[in-house]
């Protein structure tokens, strides 16, 4: 096809995979769509036959990444695609693995169970693969998403707490950073609800640093955290009566704390 079209065989890598286009004229791009049907030739993508799909998550030992995972597979087997899972463990360099997979042409979506740390990457693959992402939104991304409120699902904590009279809360989480924007925003709405409805109550933080190679290595490293931010803030604050844990396995390690 490059030999007859006259340019680069990377050229029409590019054409034919909807690539870079805006470097080519349309002149261009007709004649080796032209010469491309002419051959009856067809992309790697294209002649796979069922779509593939990449489901990206930060790890699996979580059960809220596992069971959202397992429903996303669910729901592609129905509709005939392939499904492959690719864990970050937080790693920004992880995801950068992932855009040059997609690069090549080995998937036609992917889903991201979480906010990308690389939105740059995202950005560009978007322009040629479709993405949804499942989180807070961050509307400068200009990405589909299936938006969680989790600001809301804060203040909604927080007054069933106040409800039963607690003033004096915790809130136990991990790294809060722009990273996990749903732990800030949860403690946000948390902690806004409060000062609304409980003007004499306090909400304390506990959070923890935790590296990419703890999370890879520790399979239960949210649960221990869990436990010990758990046990210093009974020590520090023994007026606490309600514990409010970021997650499920942050909370596990809290129930544990507690008995």
């Amino acid at each position: 096809i490059a030999e007859k079209a006259g340019i680069s065989t990377a050229a029409v890598s590019m054409i034919l995979s909807n690539s870079s286009t805006h470097k080519f004229s349309k002149e261009t791009i007709d004649n080796v769509m032209a010469i491309a049907s002419e051959y009856e030739y067809k992309t790697p993508r294209a002649s796979r036959g069922k779509k593939k799909i990449l489901i990206v998550c930060p790890f699996l030992i979580n059960p809220y990444y596992a069971i959202l995972v397992q429903a996303i597979e669910q729901k592609a087997f129905e509709a005939g695609c392939l499904t492959s899972v690719f864990t970050t463990y937080w790693r920004p360099e992880r995801e950068k693995d992932i855009f040059d997979l997609v690069k090549q042409n080995c998937y036609d979506g992917i889903i991201f169970t979480m906010i990308p740390t690389q939105s740059e990457y995202a950005i560009e693959i978007a322009k040629t693969t479709p993405i949804v992402i499942i989180g807070d939104r961050k509307y400068d991304m200009n990405l589909d998403a299936v938006d969680v409120d989790n600001g809301y699902a804060g203040r909604m904590v927080a007054e069933h707490l106040i409800s039963l009279g607690h003033k004096n809360i915790a809130y136990i989480s991990t790294e809060m950073n722009s990273n996990h924007s749903a732990r800030i925003l949860r403690f946000q709405g948390l902690k806004e609800e409060y000062e609304r409805a409980c003007h004499d109550g306090s909400v304390f933080v506990y959070t923890k640093e935790t590296s990419a190679e703890e999370h890879k290595g520790i399979t239960d490293i949210e649960y221990q955290l869990g436990l010990g931010m758990t046990k210093k803030c009974l020590e520090e604050h023994p007026e606490v009566t309600a514990i409010v844990g970021m997650n499920d396995m942050i909370s596990f390690g809290i129930v544990d704390a507690l008995m």
